[in-house]
């Protein structure tokens, strides 16, 4: 083996912001809780960020996680701020999980976490697990005091063999100072037990592909996805093929440029740099 084959490919660098590589890129997939806000309020950089987006000619959208369904999430964004300029598409995992509830039509639905008006409205639920035909999961926040009550109803769908459907795949997400589970941390639960999850959202390519739509004809080379995730955001970028820009807020708020640069390491991802919050 020769010592080119040994050297150790480049560190990720470590930017200022977005605007140290936007030349590279024609479009962006921004994810939102972590980048755009801390789940109460925009982050200091958002408006700023995405005004010199708009302003370089960059296409952009918002591809979260969320249970929301598209239209609702950037509802929710002018609501924390955001100027409707901003606010011109987006694909959510709840955008996929609707599209999903569509094959259970008329089937009995638990429902783990909020009812979410755009996925829950006009359909069967039941209180009772044991009544129920499918389970769907839109935890994301606290339930500090449920969790007891939360495991006990996944340990008698798992007895009566119930899908679950997750909305929300994110295992954690930042609510402004803290950190809480989401939907996928007992989606994950439920699955490693032998439960069946039908997952939606980041890391899975069908939100990628649909966001690519969304961009329109724009080579997948020239599109760089920025999220505080790695096991959602930066892996689904890097499957997908697209360039990531891993963000340390949200999640990573404490984590160190070393500890990063172990964890990349670790997790065999190359995103092309990172950054310390959402700034241009």
């Amino acid at each position: 083996m020769t010592a080119q084959m040994l050297k150790k490919q480049p560190k990720t660098q470590f930017i200022s912001g977005v605007g140290a590589i936007a030349d590279q890129y024609d479009a962006f997939m921004i994810d939102v809780w972590g980048v755009v806000h801390d789940g109460v309020r925009l982050n200091p950089g958002s408006r700023d960020c995405l005004q010199q987006m708009k302003a370089m000619g960059k296409k952009f959208i918002f591809l979260s996680n969320t249970p929301f369904r598209s239209t609702e999430l950037l509802e929710n964004l002018m609501e924390m701020g955001l100027d409707a300029q901003y606010c011109g598409s987006a694909m959510t995992a709840g955008e996929a999980t609707w599209r999903d509830l569509c094959a259970y039509d008329g089937l009995k639905m638990f429902v783990m976490g909020k009812r979410y008006q755009g996925l829950t409205e006009g359909r069967n639920i039941v209180e009772d697990v044991r009544q129920a035909d499918f389970i769907l999961s839109t935890l994301g926040g606290s339930y500090e005091g449920e969790e007891d009550t939360l495991y006990e109803a996944m340990t008698k769908a798992l007895e009566l063999k119930l899908p679950m459907i997750c909305a929300n795949p994110d295992l954690e997400v930042q609510i402004g100072s803290t950190i809480a589970y989401c939907a996928g941390h007992y989606a994950q639960w439920y699955e490693e037990r032998g439960g069946e999850v039908h997952w939606h959202g980041k890391p899975y390519p069908s939100v990628y592909v649909e966001g690519l739509k969304l961009l329109g004809d724009i080579d997948k080379s020239r599109v760089c996805a920025i999220g505080d995730s790695l096991r959602t955001d930066m892996t689904g970028a890097q499957n997908f093929g697209i360039s990531g820009l891993w963000n340390l807020d949200g999640i990573n708020t404490h984590m160190t440029e070393d500890q990063a640069h172990i964890l990349l390491e670790q997790k065999d991802l190359s995103p092309v740099a990172m950054m310390k919050g959402f700034a241009w």
